[in-house]
This record gives C-alpha cells, structure tokens and sequence, in this order.
C-alpha cells in the first residue's frame, strides 16, 4: 500500500525545499501559540470565581490534563496523517470533504484570521504604547463599515504584513524566529516567577476585600472560570497544521505536541503560584493584569517594563504560529479541491503557499481595518470548541474503519492511555459547549454570537453538501455502490 492511499488519496503533502522543522522548532509552534496574554489577564477572573486556592490550582491543573488528552490524540492522528492542514486533513479522512470544508473556513477565516488581527492590533494598542508612552489608538480616519484608520491599526496590518513577508522569505526563516521569540519569554517568565516564590514577601494570607472573591463555590462559578482556563490553554495543536514540514514525523510530533504541552503546563503553574505568593489570592482577584499587578510590586516600573516586552514577544510567537498555520489550512483545502484552486499553489523551489499566505495577510488586514475581528472570535468560539471536537471524533472513526489506521511507516507513536484520554476530551469538551450553548439560551450579553458561529459552521457544511450532490450522484452511477462510500475527491 502507497503513502498516498494509506492517507485516503489527500494530495496535501510536504511543503519547503524539504522537511525543516526538528523539535525545537516544532515545540516552539506549540508553546509559542498558547502562551500569550491569557496567562496574564485569565488568573485575576479564575480567582474571583474560584473562591480559593485549592480550587484556582486545581481549574489551572484540570486544564494542562485536558490540553495534553488533546494532544495525546492529535499526536495519534498527526503521526498517521503528517500532511499540512491539520484539522481538515483528519477530518476529510474520516467524514469526507462537507464536515471538512465547513470546519476549513472556520478555521482559516474565522480563528486564524481572527486570532491574527487580534494579536497584530493590540501590540500596538496596549504593549508598544506602553512601551513608548504614546497614545497610538487615535483615530487618523474614520471608516464607514466602523473602527478606522488609527497609528495601531496602520501598525497591526504593517505587523501582520512583515511577519507575512518572513514567511515568504523561506521556511527556516519563520522557524527560527519562531524558536527566538518562545524560547526568549518562556526562559525569563520562568526566572522571574522563581525570583517572586523565592526573594518576595508571601501575601498568602492576605485578607480579602467585601465582594473581591466568591464568597461561595459553586458548580456554576467553577464552569465559568474553567472556560477561561480552557481558552488559555488553546493553540496545544497548533504544530499539526504544519505537519508536513515536520523532521520524522512519528517522533517529533508527538514530542512537540506532549512535551510543549507539559512546558506550558509547568509553566503557567508557576507563574500563578508567583501571583498568588506576591499578591495573594484577594489581591489576584481585583487586579485586571497579573503580570503587571506582580511586577509593580517585585521591582517597580523597571520589571514592569521588562514583563510587557515578554509579552510583546510571546505575542509575536503567537502571532507567528498563527500565520504558518492558517496558511496551511487554506493551502490543503484548495489542493483537495474544496476552495479556490490557487489557493494550493506553492513557489517555485521553496515549495511554500504563497498565494494561501498573501490571502490570509489580505483577510487579516482587512479585519484590523474594519475592526470585525472582535465579533468574529466572539462567532467562532464555540465552534473552535466543536471542531476540535469532531477532530478527535475522528481518531476514533478511522481506527474503527481500519484497524491498520494505528500502524505507521517506521515507529508509531501508539498511545498507551487509548482510548480513555481522547474520551475524556471530548467529555470535556461536550460540558464546556453544552456551558456556552446554555448561557446563549439564556441570554448572556453577547451569548447570541456564538449561536450565529454555530449556524455558519452547519451552513457551510450543509452548503457544500448540496452544492456537491450532483457530483456525487454521477460518481455513483459510473463507478457503482464503491464510489458512494467516499466523497469527490477521495474516490479520485
């Protein structure tokens, strides 16, 4: 059996002069995508909902587990599937190119263009300006679709252009930047937590303020600070959309996708010990920026000086990761023939997508522009959540249609903990969607936007079935009940 028909016929293979990434550069797309601002401004939220120690310890904890079922089973899928496009890729395998195409376009259009104009705008709105002082946020022109034409947002869409062009240069050159800009905020956040646990006054038992933090833990409070945690730790499969490009992809996937998993875990755990040592658990939960709150009091504006440019650069890491990723997305959707052809070109000896690349930095500008971006994360939350979801569901079909699934050219990664870490993901990821469905109904401000990301998701879905039916049809009266058990291009 060829390569090609053990990945059921996908055409989206290596891209590059040839396959770049070793595990450095790997576990640096992984931990350079979850760690960003959240760790920052999700701590002070799950102190005030969780009500104690204890409890904020245990949510953060819960949610390295959770993070590392999921990349337990993505390692499983990767390793099996090493091609670009991640999600898509998988899910095309297992449920054909409709559930494909619609999780694609959430993906490429929605999450990863929105995560980017999300990162590449408030660097320049809150870390640069602070930095520099100056007030980047007025408005230079105003638009007629909202937002405008401001410094920060010339200088989120020249950010997001730049970062696009390095990408263009060569694979190696993303990728090593890739490894400067995680290795750099990962190596001194952790010093400096160790510096607070160690030299700082414990403000553990300090007293808190009527009304700073629950007064009563409740399964709701605890559901509701589980979802920041949750969120916080997303981007754990960031290194799969990039799988293809991958160095011996049985071994380093799953030591990228496990072990960056484990380092931010192990980080993000020892920062909030440092939060709650300095400021203690009342202090955490009326600050609005924990890093900040902790450096004011460590060392003064010096540190807190220091802090926002290993934020900025943790979110250039992130901002980095996301363009690889979503331009591979695009690039296996168009080369399965599910979006514009041209889409799936590469460049000439360096192998890369570059019309995928410059779409993307198009789109993402396009949302500094406009401002669309808020609403469009706030869409596709909850579908980010179904996808990963349908992701995972698919480890489980493909292994049930064929039992050879889980055997792979040279040494596979076989999970020991399967199939119990990937149904225990979907557990979990089923109690946070029912959670964010729940607090739609009920009319949460804003709730509804995730309801209306939910109706693309299946309107795409359904969108392309249909639009594809004719094809299926022909397919099945000239190659018979053979060609019906997959879809147009997997029967090619």
């Amino acid at each position: 059996m060829t390569k090609r028909e053990k990945t059921g016929g996908l055409h989206g293979g290596s891209l590059g002069s040839g396959k770049t990434l070793g595990v450095w550069s790997a576990t640096a797309v992984v931990v350079g995508s979850m760690l960003g601002i959240g760790i920052y401004i999700v701590p002070p939220q799950v102190a005030e909902l969780a009500g104690g120690s204890w409890w904020f310890f245990g949510l953060w904890f819960f949610g390295g587990v959770v993070a590392f079922a999921g990349a337990d089973a993505f390692a499983q899928l990767s390793t099996r599937v090493p091609k670009a496009g991640g999600d898509f890729c998988y899910q095309y395998l297992a449920f054909g190119p409709s559930v494909a195409f619609a999780t694609g376009c959430v993906l490429f259009l929605g999450v990863f263009g929105g995560s980017i104009a999300a990162t590449a705008l408030p660097l320049w709105e809150f870390q640069l300006a602070k930095l520099a002082q100056i007030n980047f946020t007025e408005q230079l022109i105003s638009s007629p679709f909202g937002g405008g034409v401001s410094v920060a947002s010339l200088g989120g869409i020249s950010l997001i252009l730049l970062v696009t062009a390095v990408h263009l240069g060569s694979e190696r050159n993303w990728s090593r930047l890739q490894v400067v800009l995680t290795l750099v905020p990962l190596v001194l956040l952790s010093f400096i937590a160790c510096y607070a646990l160690i030299a700082a006054p414990s403000a553990v038992h300090a007293t808190a303020e009527p009304g700073a933090m629950a007064e009563e833990v409740t399964v709701s409070r605890l559901l509701s600070a589980y979802l920041g945690v949750y969120f916080a730790y997303s981007g754990w499969n960031a290194v799969t959309y990039v799988a293809g490009e991958v160095k011996d992809p049985s071994k380093t996937l799953p030591r990228a996708l496990l072990g960056g998993t484990v380092a931010t875990t192990l980080l993000y755990l020892l920062l909030c010990g440092a939060y709650v040592h300095v400021l203690g658990m009342p202090g955490l939960a009326q600050s609005s920026d924990a890093g900040s709150a902790m450096t004011s009091v460590l060392g003064g504006v010096s540190l807190d000086i220091v802090s926002t440019i290993l934020i900025t650069l943790a979110l250039l890491a992130s901002l980095n990761a996301c363009i690889s990723g979503g331009a591979r997305i695009a690039y296996a959707m168009a080369r399965e023939g599910v979006l514009w052809a041209p889409l799936g070109e590469v460049s000439g000896e360096r192998g890369l997508p570059r019309n995928a690349l410059i779409f993307q930095a198009a789109w993402s500008s396009l949302l500094v522009w406009t401002g669309g971006f808020v609403q469009l994360i706030q869409m596709t939350s909850l579908a980010m959540l179904v996808t990963g979801g349908i992701s995972v569901l698919s480890l489980f079909v493909l292994c049930r249609r064929d039992p050879e699934f889980r055997q792979h050219d040279g040494e596979p990664y076989r999970s020991r903990f399967f199939p119990w870490l990937p149904l225990f993901y979907l557990l979990v990821s089923l109690t946070v969607c029912s959670v964010k469905l729940f607090d739609a109904l009920r009319g949460e401000p804003g709730a509804w936007y995730t309801l209306l990301g939910l109706g693309i998701f299946f309107a795409c879905l359904v969108g392309h079935f249909l639009w594809t039916r004719p094809v299926r049809d022909t397919r099945t009266t000239h190659h018979g009940l053979a060609a019906d058990k997959v879809e147009p291009s997997l029967a090619e």
